[in-house]
């Protein structure tokens, strides 16, 4: 099924029937007024983007919070299997995901796309939550990273 036809399908069996991709090959999916999905197909590379903006860079970055984003990038461990990132040119916390394989069917789209939309609104939660302020009981920084049975050579 080609990629027009599979977002027009899957937009049916979500109840959204005004779901449609534009000329670009572009479409977005609101949840609860708090998430944009945006999908976008890059026919060129044959791979479609799967991104939500998860807030304005300018109000919400912070040693801590990126340290908090980095350790969830790991292995995609915190992310369900998306990467979290910084667009520097939109000044944005994105979580993106990016499919390099034909998505074969609507079930298999709706589960990619809830598990987006969940991990989504994990990070919003997780992001308003952090501080700005270093936790009180955070080892004391040393002059090397590290440990002191490392030498140079």
């Amino acid at each position: 099924m080609d990629f027009k036809n599979l977002i027009t399908e899957f937009g049916k069996s979500a109840g959204l029937d005004q779901l449609t991709v534009t000329e670009d090959g572009t479409c977005a999916i609101r949840f609860d007024d708090r998430i944009t999905l945006n999908i976008e197909r890059d026919a060129v590379k044959d791979i479609t983007h799967l991104y939500v903006v998860l807030a304005n860079a300018e109000q919400s970055l912070s040693a801590d919070k990126m340290r908090m984003m980095l350790c969830g990038n790991l292995f995609g461990h915190d992310t369900g299997g998306a990467t979290l990132a910084l667009d520097e040119n939109q000044r944005e916390i994105v979580l993106s995901r990016y499919l390099d394989f034909d998505i074969p069917d609507v079930a298999t789209l709706t589960k990619i796309i809830e598990k987006l939309a969940q991990s989504a609104d994990q990070w919003i939660e997780k992001l308003d939550k952090a501080t700005a302020t270093k936790p009180k009981d955070s080892a004391p920084k040393t002059a090397s990273p590290f440990p002191n049975h490392f030498q140079t050579a």
